[in-house]
């Protein structure tokens, strides 16, 4: 009989491989579709969307949302009121503000788009993925859109230090 530890973990990393495979593997077609080259902004650091992300995680942890609707696409903003994006994020998107711990995934940025992958560790060690969504506007990248999913059966059997 196998090791249920064993086995998913390899669920985790087959998981892990197949959003990194579609990821890189959509920015290609992409890339082919456009006939164009990808290097509008070779200069972009990952930490600087990273940072955007944190940022808003940041926020969120501290109930600062007014600070937090400031770094979402302006189309957000025009579409919600503060108070509705605090119920939003405080309903939908609780587990950021629950995480006991983050680490940062996969990051694909082109020319004026990121995707950033966050790991949420929650307090009863279970793990969520989060994926952002970003866009790069006139005053810096902004977050576009969240999506949180669940990681069945990962679940860490050690106390995070």
């Amino acid at each position: 009989m196998r090791n249920p530890s064993l086995l998913s973990l390899r669920y985790f990393f087959a998981a892990a491989l197949m959003v990194f495979v579609l990821v890189a593997g959509s920015a290609g077609l992409r890339h082919l579709w456009e006939g164009g080259d990808n290097t509008a902004h070779p200069d972009i650091d990952h930490r600087e969307v990273c940072a955007v992300v944190s940022s808003l995680m940041g926020a969120c942890v501290d109930a600062d949302y007014e600070r937090a609707f400031l770094m979402n696409v302006s189309g957000t903003r025009n579409h919600l009121s503060v108070a509705d994006y605090e119920q939003t994020m405080r309903q939908r998107f609780n587990r950021i503000v629950v995480a006991r711990r983050i680490d940062f995934g996969a990051v694909a940025i082109e020319k004026d788009s990121a995707f950033v992958e966050v790991y949420l560790v929650g307090h009863h060690h279970d793990l969520h993925l989060a994926l952002f969504l970003l866009a790069r506007e006139a005053d810096g990248w902004k977050i576009d859109s969240i999506r949180i999913e669940p990681l069945p059966d990962l679940t860490l059997r050690h106390p995070i230090t």
